[in-house]
Protein backbone atom coordinates (compact mmCIF):
# COMPACT_ATOMS: atom_id res chain seq x y z
CA UNK A 1 0.00 0.00 0.00
CA UNK A 2 1.15 3.12 -0.86
CA UNK A 3 1.49 6.24 1.75
CA UNK A 4 0.19 9.26 0.31
CA UNK A 5 1.50 12.98 1.81
CA UNK A 6 -1.04 15.94 2.39
CA UNK A 7 0.81 18.32 0.55
CA UNK A 8 0.17 20.90 3.04
CA UNK A 9 2.16 18.34 5.97
CA UNK A 10 4.89 17.75 3.30
CA UNK A 11 5.13 22.16 3.17
CA UNK A 12 5.24 22.19 6.93
CA UNK A 13 7.84 19.64 7.44
CA UNK A 14 9.99 21.54 4.86
CA UNK A 15 9.48 24.45 6.67
CA UNK A 16 10.37 23.03 10.14
CA UNK A 17 14.18 21.59 8.90
CA UNK A 18 14.73 25.07 6.72
CA UNK A 19 13.83 26.92 9.92
CA UNK A 20 15.63 24.78 11.98
CA UNK A 21 18.72 25.03 9.15
CA UNK A 22 18.40 28.89 9.75
CA UNK A 23 18.48 29.00 13.59
CA UNK A 24 21.29 26.93 14.25
CA UNK A 25 23.28 28.10 11.58
CA UNK A 26 22.64 31.74 13.20
CA UNK A 27 24.98 33.94 15.88
CA UNK A 28 22.13 34.37 18.06
CA UNK A 29 21.82 30.36 18.78
CA UNK A 30 25.87 30.02 18.92
CA UNK A 31 25.39 32.34 21.92
CA UNK A 32 22.86 30.57 23.51
CA UNK A 33 24.31 27.33 23.07
CA UNK A 34 27.70 29.06 25.00
CA UNK A 35 25.98 29.95 27.81
CA UNK A 36 25.37 28.79 31.09
CA UNK A 37 22.96 31.05 33.19
CA UNK A 38 19.75 29.72 34.46
CA UNK A 39 17.20 30.24 37.12
CA UNK A 40 18.50 27.98 39.32
CA UNK A 41 21.82 29.36 40.02
CA UNK A 42 21.44 29.39 43.79
CA UNK A 43 20.08 25.89 43.71
CA UNK A 44 23.13 23.99 42.18
CA UNK A 45 26.55 24.15 42.96
CA UNK A 46 27.53 24.45 39.47
CA UNK A 47 25.33 25.01 36.76
CA UNK A 48 27.68 25.65 34.59
CA UNK A 49 28.67 21.59 34.59
CA UNK A 50 24.79 21.05 33.83
CA UNK A 51 24.49 23.18 30.69
CA UNK A 52 28.34 20.98 29.89
CA UNK A 53 25.81 17.73 30.11
CA UNK A 54 23.37 19.42 27.75
CA UNK A 55 25.69 20.64 25.03
CA UNK A 56 27.47 17.38 24.97
CA UNK A 57 24.59 15.09 24.55
CA UNK A 58 23.58 17.66 21.89
CA UNK A 59 26.82 17.70 20.33
CA UNK A 60 27.13 13.79 20.66
CA UNK A 61 24.04 13.31 18.34
CA UNK A 62 24.55 16.26 16.07
CA UNK A 63 27.77 14.45 14.76
CA UNK A 64 26.22 11.21 14.84
CA UNK A 65 23.14 12.54 12.21
CA UNK A 66 25.79 14.78 10.02
CA UNK A 67 26.49 13.17 6.75
CA UNK A 68 29.26 10.31 6.57
CA UNK A 69 31.65 12.05 4.59
CA UNK A 70 32.02 14.83 6.76
CA UNK A 71 31.84 12.75 9.99
CA UNK A 72 34.85 10.71 8.36
CA UNK A 73 36.61 13.75 7.35
CA UNK A 74 36.51 14.82 11.05
CA UNK A 75 37.57 12.08 12.92
CA UNK A 76 40.28 11.85 10.74
CA UNK A 77 41.34 15.37 11.88
CA UNK A 78 40.85 14.93 15.22
CA UNK A 79 42.51 11.37 15.94
CA UNK A 80 39.02 10.19 16.24
CA UNK A 81 37.64 12.27 18.92
CA UNK A 82 34.94 13.83 17.99
CA UNK A 83 34.42 15.75 21.06
CA UNK A 84 36.96 18.43 19.75
CA UNK A 85 35.06 19.30 16.89
CA UNK A 86 34.22 22.78 17.28
CA UNK A 87 30.29 23.35 17.97
CA UNK A 88 30.24 26.06 15.11
CA UNK A 89 31.86 23.26 12.67
CA UNK A 90 29.15 20.98 13.52
CA UNK A 91 26.14 23.41 13.54
CA UNK A 92 27.23 24.39 10.13
CA UNK A 93 27.60 20.73 8.44
CA UNK A 94 24.13 19.96 9.89
CA UNK A 95 22.68 23.07 8.87
CA UNK A 96 23.62 22.54 5.24
CA UNK A 97 22.49 18.94 5.08
CA UNK A 98 19.25 19.74 6.69
CA UNK A 99 18.58 22.56 3.85
CA UNK A 100 19.50 20.09 0.94
CA UNK A 101 17.18 17.59 3.04
CA UNK A 102 14.31 20.21 2.52
CA UNK A 103 15.33 21.27 -1.19
CA UNK A 104 14.89 18.02 -1.86
CA UNK A 105 11.73 17.61 0.01
CA UNK A 106 10.11 20.87 -1.97
CA UNK A 107 11.99 19.48 -5.50
CA UNK A 108 9.88 16.18 -5.66
CA UNK A 109 6.55 17.00 -3.91
CA UNK A 110 6.46 20.44 -6.04
CA UNK A 111 6.51 22.15 -2.99
CA UNK A 112 6.70 26.23 -2.57
CA UNK A 113 8.54 27.71 0.45
CA UNK A 114 9.14 31.42 0.27
CA UNK A 115 12.64 33.05 1.62
CA UNK A 116 10.22 33.71 4.76
CA UNK A 117 9.45 30.18 5.21
CA UNK A 118 13.31 29.70 4.97
CA UNK A 119 14.35 31.81 7.78
CA UNK A 120 14.15 31.44 11.40
CA UNK A 121 12.64 35.22 12.07
CA UNK A 122 12.74 36.96 15.69
CA UNK A 123 9.62 38.97 16.18
CA UNK A 124 10.08 42.49 18.08
CA UNK A 125 9.88 41.77 21.62
CA UNK A 126 10.54 38.08 21.59
CA UNK A 127 12.95 36.25 22.72
CA UNK A 128 15.28 33.77 21.38
CA UNK A 129 14.25 30.80 23.75
CA UNK A 130 10.39 32.43 23.62
CA UNK A 131 10.77 32.12 19.78
CA UNK A 132 12.99 28.63 19.77
CA UNK A 133 10.12 27.49 22.34
CA UNK A 134 7.74 28.48 19.84
CA UNK A 135 8.56 26.94 16.44
CA UNK A 136 11.07 24.35 17.10
CA UNK A 137 10.35 22.75 20.63
CA UNK A 138 9.19 18.98 21.21
CA UNK A 139 6.01 19.19 21.09
CA UNK A 140 5.96 21.17 17.52
CA UNK A 141 8.75 18.29 16.58
CA UNK A 142 6.00 15.51 17.94
CA UNK A 143 3.57 17.62 15.01
CA UNK A 144 5.61 16.77 12.06
CA UNK A 145 7.84 13.53 12.87
CA UNK A 146 4.75 11.58 11.71
CA UNK A 147 5.14 13.12 8.22
CA UNK A 148 9.85 12.65 8.31
CA UNK A 149 8.00 8.85 8.95
CA UNK A 150 6.38 8.85 5.56
CA UNK A 151 8.44 10.43 3.32
CA UNK A 152 11.66 8.11 4.16
CA UNK A 153 9.04 5.00 4.38
CA UNK A 154 9.63 2.30 1.75
CA UNK A 155 5.75 2.55 1.18
CA UNK A 156 6.37 5.94 0.21
CA UNK A 157 4.53 8.14 -2.64
CA UNK A 158 7.85 9.53 -3.94
CA UNK A 159 11.00 7.59 -2.92
CA UNK A 160 14.41 8.57 -2.31
CA UNK A 161 14.15 10.62 0.32
CA UNK A 162 16.59 9.75 3.40
CA UNK A 163 15.28 11.74 6.94
CA UNK A 164 17.07 9.36 9.51
CA UNK A 165 19.60 11.68 10.32
CA UNK A 166 17.23 14.95 10.44
CA UNK A 167 14.71 13.39 12.68
CA UNK A 168 17.90 11.99 14.90
CA UNK A 169 19.07 15.20 15.52
CA UNK A 170 15.94 17.43 15.06
CA UNK A 171 14.42 15.25 17.60
CA UNK A 172 17.61 16.19 19.80
CA UNK A 173 17.10 19.86 18.76
CA UNK A 174 13.51 19.77 20.17
CA UNK A 175 14.83 18.22 23.50
CA UNK A 176 17.72 20.41 23.86
CA UNK A 177 15.25 23.88 23.19
CA UNK A 178 12.78 22.76 25.80
CA UNK A 179 15.07 21.85 28.18
CA UNK A 180 16.88 25.05 28.31
CA UNK A 181 13.37 26.62 28.62
CA UNK A 182 13.00 25.15 31.61
CA UNK A 183 16.18 25.87 32.84
CA UNK A 184 15.95 29.35 31.95
CA UNK A 185 12.13 30.51 32.13
CA UNK A 186 10.80 27.90 33.79
CA UNK A 187 7.66 26.81 34.06
CA UNK A 188 4.17 27.51 35.80
CA UNK A 189 4.03 24.40 38.16
CA UNK A 190 4.68 25.24 41.44
CA UNK A 191 4.97 21.42 42.27
CA UNK A 192 7.29 21.15 39.12
CA UNK A 193 9.53 23.78 40.28
CA UNK A 194 9.59 22.96 43.49
CA UNK A 195 11.01 18.79 42.26
CA UNK A 196 13.65 20.31 40.17
CA UNK A 197 14.73 22.86 43.12
CA UNK A 198 15.20 19.68 45.37
CA UNK A 199 16.74 17.67 43.10
CA UNK A 200 19.26 20.65 41.86
CA UNK A 201 20.47 20.61 45.67
CA UNK A 202 21.77 16.80 44.56
CA UNK A 203 24.57 18.69 42.61
CA UNK A 204 25.38 19.02 38.87
CA UNK A 205 27.44 15.37 39.16
CA UNK A 206 23.77 14.05 39.61
CA UNK A 207 23.09 15.16 36.25
CA UNK A 208 26.36 14.59 34.58
CA UNK A 209 26.30 10.99 35.11
CA UNK A 210 22.77 10.66 34.36
CA UNK A 211 19.21 11.98 32.34
CA UNK A 212 18.84 15.01 32.94
CA UNK A 213 16.22 15.45 29.91
CA UNK A 214 13.99 12.84 32.42
CA UNK A 215 13.25 15.51 34.46
CA UNK A 216 13.74 18.63 32.21
CA UNK A 217 11.98 17.44 29.42
CA UNK A 218 10.02 13.98 29.43
CA UNK A 219 7.89 14.39 33.07
CA UNK A 220 6.84 17.77 31.66
CA UNK A 221 5.81 16.52 28.82
CA UNK A 222 4.08 14.11 30.29
CA UNK A 223 2.54 16.38 33.18
CA UNK A 224 0.96 18.27 30.53
CA UNK A 225 -0.20 15.19 27.98
CA UNK A 226 -3.73 14.91 27.47
CA UNK A 227 -3.58 11.17 27.22
CA UNK A 228 -1.13 10.22 29.89
CA UNK A 229 -0.99 12.72 32.02
CA UNK A 230 1.78 12.43 34.71
CA UNK A 231 1.37 13.33 38.73
CA UNK A 232 4.13 12.06 40.56
CA UNK A 233 7.78 11.90 39.51
CA UNK A 234 10.20 9.19 41.05
CA UNK A 235 13.26 10.30 40.84
CA UNK A 236 16.62 8.25 41.45
CA UNK A 237 18.87 9.53 44.48
CA UNK A 238 22.26 8.78 43.14
CA UNK A 239 21.98 10.10 39.72
CA UNK A 240 19.12 11.99 37.65
CA UNK A 241 16.87 9.39 36.27
CA UNK A 242 13.01 10.02 36.70
CA UNK A 243 9.72 8.00 36.13
CA UNK A 244 7.15 9.77 35.63
CA UNK A 245 3.80 8.09 37.00
CA UNK A 246 0.46 8.85 36.89
CA UNK A 247 -1.92 9.83 39.83
CA UNK A 248 -3.17 6.28 40.16
CA UNK A 249 0.02 3.98 38.89
CA UNK A 250 1.78 2.13 41.74
CA UNK A 251 4.99 3.80 42.49
CA UNK A 252 6.77 0.25 43.95
CA UNK A 253 9.84 0.42 45.92
CA UNK A 254 10.95 3.73 47.15
CA UNK A 255 14.15 2.61 48.90
CA UNK A 256 16.96 4.94 47.32
CA UNK A 257 14.17 7.06 45.41
CA UNK A 258 12.06 10.39 46.24
CA UNK A 259 8.67 11.16 45.22
CA UNK A 260 7.72 14.37 44.34
CA UNK A 261 3.78 15.16 44.45
CA UNK A 262 2.99 17.41 41.37
CA UNK A 263 0.24 18.80 42.35
CA UNK A 264 1.47 19.92 46.15
CA UNK A 265 1.42 24.23 46.17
Amino acid sequence: MINKLNRDDVKAAAIYIYQAASLISSPRFLKHYESSSSIFKEDIDDEKQLFDKLRSDLMYQLVQSVSGDWRKEQRAKFNGNCSLIPAVDALNAMAISLVELGDLICDLYHIKCTNPDRKFILKKGVSLQEAMNEKLSVPHYFEVCSTFSVLSSPMAEIRGVQTFGACNFLSELGKYIYATSTLTIGVDIPGYMSAIRSLMANGAGYFVKGYPYDLLVHGLTSYLSDSYPCRVLKANDQWCSVDALGSNQDVGSTTGYSLFNLNAI
